[in-house]
């Protein structure tokens, strides 16, 4: 199974016409980085019946870190498994885990770098 995400939120501009709309893209950027909403978090469910998922999108990387938060019983049992780990390239993470009929071991997840 794969699930593709794309940023919710459009980056700033590196320069505008408008150096008054520009100062006050950036404020309410940082002001959105300051209240914890750093557009970095997704919510992925494993698939059932296979012993990966794939998740694409553009802000992953080789040295990408991600972090799994269980947001179900199904989840936490997978993650305490230890069988669950991420392999991150260019543009995708591999998310391998347990193959199980399980359909609701959903996760929210953290890319950082």
């Amino acid at each position: 199974m794969s699930q593709t995400y794309f940023p919710g939120r459009p980056l700033v501009q590196e320069s505008m016409p408008d150096h008054g709309q520009h100062l006050r893209e950036i404020a309410r950027v940082t002001n959105l980085v300051m209240r914890g909403q750093t557009n970095n978090t997704m919510q992925v469910t494993l698939a059932a019946n296979a012993g990966s998922t794939i998740v694409t999108d553009a802000r992953i990387s080789m040295s990408t870190a991600v972090t799994a938060t269980p947001m179900t019983a199904d989840a936490a049992a997978e993650l305490a498994s230890g069988n669950m780990y991420f392999t991150p390239t260019a543009g995708e993470v591999v998310i391998n885990h347990t193959n199980a009929a399980s359909a609701d071991r959903t996760f929210n997840l953290a890319i950082s770098g």
